[in-house]
């Protein structure tokens, strides 16, 4: 499906969404402290067979970057992006035996064009967005 950009407002910012029907796609990104003790073949795969598809990116110091993503409404508003942020992670954590604690930062982007994340999500979402 061919995309539309249509403007709206983020975090007080005024940004154009890539816009698939009324869908837009949802990156959840979270780092964790080398302390975590992530090692990326065994998260993916708790993850995989708790039905949450993830990519990993383990660097040199130890530290581990966790990515997600979906299909949301282009209108949900910013609280309920933060809840579903928080309940894709709970979600995630708990697959894997990871805490709060764990996390160094985190993040989430909306409404991007970008398809490098795309074989996170489900066939259904990916055949929107293709």
């Amino acid at each position: 499906m061919q995309s539309t950009l249509k403007t709206r407002e983020i975090n007080s910012e005024i940004c154009d969404c890539a816009v698939y029907g009324i869908l837009s796609r949802f990156l959840v990104n979270v780092n964790y402290y080398a302390e975590a003790n992530i090692v990326s073949s065994e998260i993916e795969e708790k993850a995989n067979r708790m039905g949450i598809n993830v990519r990993v990116e383990k660097f040199c110091d130890g530290s581990a970057s966790v990515y997600m993503q979906k299909l949301l409404p282009w209108y949900t508003d910013e609280d309920e992006l933060e809840d579903e942020t928080d309940k894709m992670l709970t979600a995630f954590e708990s697959a894997v035996n990871l805490t709060e604690e764990d996390e160094s930062s985190m993040g989430w982007r909306f409404g991007h064009l970008s398809t490098d994340y795309d074989s996170l999500m489900t066939a259904e979402e990916q055949s929107v967005v293709n």
